[in-house]
């Protein structure tokens, strides 16, 4: 898991040129991020091989995750909108009236 620290160190672009190697070998002791900044923008972090490790297998967990989503939404990508949104409104009238009418939901599964 990636270790959260209070705050991680935050160093120009050019110190970091100027202290690579010793950024690198704090990073590598503490596993605490450092930020890179150019004009007081952040553009680059360095970062522990744990952490990178974690932060990749987050990432294709979450690619994963969301695999069925994109296979389903590319289904409907030829279909417009606005005609997706009239339909998904009208079956859901439909379903909620079948509810009102007497007909049992059907139990969540866990």
């Amino acid at each position: 898991m990636i270790t959260r620290q209070k705050r991680p160190e935050t160093v120009t672009a050019s110190d970091a040129r100027q202290h690579f190697a010793e950024l690198v070998n704090a990073v590598h002791r503490t596993r605490k991020p450092v930020i890179i900044e150019k004009s007081g923008i952040a553009v680059a972090a360095l970062v522990s091989m744990d952490d990178l490790a974690e932060l990749q297998q987050s990432s294709e967990r979450r690619r994963r995750a969301f695999e069925p989503l994109e296979t389903l939404s590319a289904k409907f990508a030829a279909i417009d909108p606005q005609d997706l949104d009239r339909e998904s409104a009208r079956a859901i009238r439909q379903v909620r009236a079948g509810r009102a009418g007497g007909t049992p939901r059907r139990p969540r599964s866990a």
